[in-house]
């Protein structure tokens, strides 16, 4: 049956309620792309409240020829919940927020797709519990839905691994309305408290964006909240001794977050730094369960001011925790001998608390300190395969000096090391830039009217675009992964084992034959 935009519309608010179904020229703009590409408008923007709304959705999408695009808080970047086609409808996710059950005892927790980082974390550190890798530091509008879908890291992640490691079941809507359950989760009580036992079908609704499945509850494993954390921050003269540093903590598993930066990326961060944020830092030190380290905590910010980086090429900041605090206090004399031996300095180890004080900061992030626009491109590799490929990545972007500065586009470098070894470089792009109606929705109308003072800017958004993908064909040979990967711009397939591919490409057409969910994905279709 083929329907119009106006039939299919009616037919979704019959079926779910006209409240749920959302066919606005705002609600269509803010779907129709991510943070780097404007694509196409969907028909409406459907926004169900349980999984029974979600599974009737899918089908009646699927039965009328529309295609579905499942979407979480929207922050994201390679086009993997983008619409590809008119014929389309976004399924919009953030109403299912719930955080469905806690079990201390089994130590795992259900939530929603739509629940976002932030209010996971505040319902668990309640009850004196966490999950290990506990999401990006967008968690204030990412969801974990949308985190899981696209293999979303940060915190937790140098001693924990990905968000997508800390799965030990889904509940998933396939794309003809079935509901099914992965994980030890399938075998009845609902008691998600082991992933294995049999084949893991966990997996390839993982880092899918959708194009498995609708994943409308989600089981992750919990840990209990540790009693003493350290930080600590150090500057380095050159990458090659950051990465030594960072890896060696990183391979003893002394550390629970790292966060590295380079000199571009310091002076950016500092610019959109103000004075405001330093009181609010302060304030939420002071909310501290142990209030003579948060005093101290606050004070060390207050006092470090923002030009505690000047002189640093490279620093790196480290945060690392545990039960004890003689193990803690033993574990950061480590990290300080590491980092020392590979010739850093002591410096303020304010954005070090920062990630503790402050883990979900403010969506302004989104956009640059002057409202310019913002795209990260992550490379994560083998930690023996870093280096060259930081100096590959030197070269491409030395290639194009020229054109990058005649557009105005900055360039800074975060880097991370994660369990059991893994290099994420994550070029960090800012170009000027007029913001889209996502970035609307998202930032604050002080920094969005920054950026409406800039220009609209094509060449720069294409430049960059042919930037990726020549930093794609540069880097694969040292075994890159593209964490978030999901337009087909982004090559999925390219270099790819062709049997592997084309498993994956069985087991879709199996559960989607018509590639209702997220088409594009993966070059799947």
């Amino acid at each position: 049956m083929s329907m119009s935009d106006t039939e299919i519309v009616t037919l979704l608010a019959q079926t779910l309620g006209a409240d749920r179904v959302d066919a606005s020229n705002q609600a269509r703009e803010i779907a129709a792309g991510d943070f780097f590409r404007v694509t196409e408008p969907p028909a409406c923007v459907v926004r169900p409240r349980d999984k029974g709304e979600v599974a009737r959705a899918v089908a009646c999408a699927a039965r009328a020829g529309y295609k579905v695009h499942p979407r979480g808080g929207g922050m994201s970047f390679s086009g993997g919940y983008a619409p590809r086609s008119p014929r389309s409808i976004t399924l919009d996710l953030t109403a299912m927020d719930a955080v469905v059950e806690i079990n201390a005892q089994d130590l795992y927790v259900i939530v929603q797709p739509g629940c976002t980082w932030l209010k996971l974390y505040e319902e668990l550190k309640a009850q004196g519990l966490r999950v290990p890798a506990y999401g990006t530091r967008s968690g204030r509008q990412a969801t974990v839905g949308g985190s899981l879908s696209q293999t979303g890291v940060m915190l937790g992640s140098s001693r924990y691994g990905t968000t997508t490691e800390q799965v030990m079941g889904l509940e998933v809507v396939l794309a003809d309305g079935t509901m099914v359950r992965t994980g030890h989760w399938a075998f009845g009580p609902r008691r998600p408290y082991y992933r294995y036992g049999s084949p893991d079908l966990v997996g390839p609704f993982l880092g899918d964006f959708g194009a498995m499945g609708v994943k409308v509850e989600i089981a992750l494993k919990l840990i209990e909240w540790p009693a003493h954390e350290a930080a600590a921050s150090f500057s380095f003269t050159s990458f090659e001794a950051l990465h030594q540093t960072e890896t060696t903590i990183q391979r003893l598993g002394l550390a629970t977050e790292m966060i590295g930066l380079d000199e571009s990326m310091q002076r950016l961060s500092m610019e959109g730094t103000t004075l405001g944020d330093g009181v609010r830092a302060i304030a939420k030190a002071l909310k501290g369960k142990n209030l003579v380290e948060s005093v101290i905590s606050a004070a060390k910010i207050a006092t470090a001011g923002r030009r505690f980086l000047d002189e640093a090429a490279y620093s790196l900041h480290v945060v690392t925790d545990g039960r004890h605090k003689p193990a803690v206090t033993a574990q950061m004399e480590e990290i300080h001998q590491i980092a020392l031996g590979a010739g850093g300095k002591i410096i303020a180890d304010t954005v070090a608390r920062m990630i503790r004080i402050d883990p979900y900061p403010d969506m302004d992030q989104v956009l640059g300190p002057k409202g310019e626009r913002w795209v990260p491109m992550p490379f994560m590799f083998p930690a023996s395969a870093a280096l060259a490929a930081m100096e590959r990545i030197r070269a491409v972007l030395e290639g194009h000096r020229e054109t990058i500065e005649r557009l105005g586009i900055e360039i800074g470098l975060l880097v991370g090391s994660y369990a059991p070894a893994l290099s994420n470089l994550d070029l960090m792009i800012y170009w000027p830039d007029r913001p889209t109606a996502l970035h609307r929705a998202t930032a604050s109308k002080e920094k969005v009217a920054q950026g409406e003072r800039l220009a609209d800017n094509p060449e720069a958004r294409q430049f960059l675009s042919g930037l990726w993908s020549e930093l794609i064909d540069a880097t694969a040979e040292f075994g890159a992964n593209y964490i978030g990967i999901g337009g087909p711009e982004l090559k999925f397939r390219q270099g790819r084992d062709p049997a592997s591919f084309e498993l994956l490409r069985t087991f879709k057409r199996a559960i989607d034959p018509d590639c209702v969910l997220s088409p594009g994905a993966f070059d799947l279709d």
